[in-house]
C-alpha cells in the first residue's frame, strides 16, 4: 500500500500519461508548478495533502492508521477565444471523460484502498501573459493503510 503523496502522484501521472492519446490530451501531464508551453487540452497535477488518522476497530475493519491523500488536477481546456457554446459542451465532455478515466482505477493498481474524483469545478486560470484559460479543477481523494 502507498504511504506517501509522491507515490500517489507518480501513479496518477503515469496513469494519465498512459491514457494521453485515448483522452485526446495534447501533451503529457504537467506536474506541480512546472512552467511549460501549454498545448490544449492538457492536465496539470498539484499534490495537496496527506492526512493520517487513527481508525478504531469496528465494522470488520482493522485498527490502525489510515492515510488520506488529496490531489488537485486541472484539465486546461482552451483559450477563451473559442466560440462559447461549442467550447462549453466540449469542456464538459472532456471533463467527464477524464473523471471517468480516473475513477476506473479506483485502487491505483491495488496500491490504495480506494480513491476517486470527489469534486469537479469549472474555473478560469490566469496565464503569465494576462490571459485566461478555461479549466476544470478536479479534487481526487484516496485512502491507504
Amino acid at each position: 500500500m502507498y504511504d506517501s503523496l509522491s507515490e500517489v502522484c507518480d501513479y496518477l501521472e503515469t496513469y494519465l500519461n498512459a491514457g494521453q492519446n485515448s483522452l485526446g490530451l495534447a501533451r503529457p501531464v504537467i506536474y506541480s508548478d512546472t512552467n511549460v508551453a501549454v498545448r490544449f487540452p492538457c492536465v496539470q497535477m498539484i499534490p495537496e495533502a496527506k492526512v493520517r488518522e487513527w481508525q478504531y476497530a469496528g465494522g470488520g475493519l482493522e485498527r490502525g492508521l489510515i492515510k488520506r491523500f488529496r490531489v488537485q488536477l486541472f484539465v486546461m481546456h482552451a483559450n477563451l477565444q473559442m466560440n462559447k457554446p461549442l467550447r462549453s459542451k466540449a469542456n464538459i465532455a472532456k471533463a467527464e471523460e477524464v473523471s471517468s478515466y480516473l475513477d476506473a482505477d479506483y485502487t491505483l493498481g491495488g496500491n490504495i484502498i480506494q480513491g476517486w474524483v470527489t469534486a469537479e469545478d469549472f474555473t478560469l486560470l490566469p496565464t503569465p501573459k494576462g490571459q485566461a484559460v478555461v479549466a476544470t479543477r478536479f479534487t481526487w481523494e484516496g485512502e491507504s493503510r
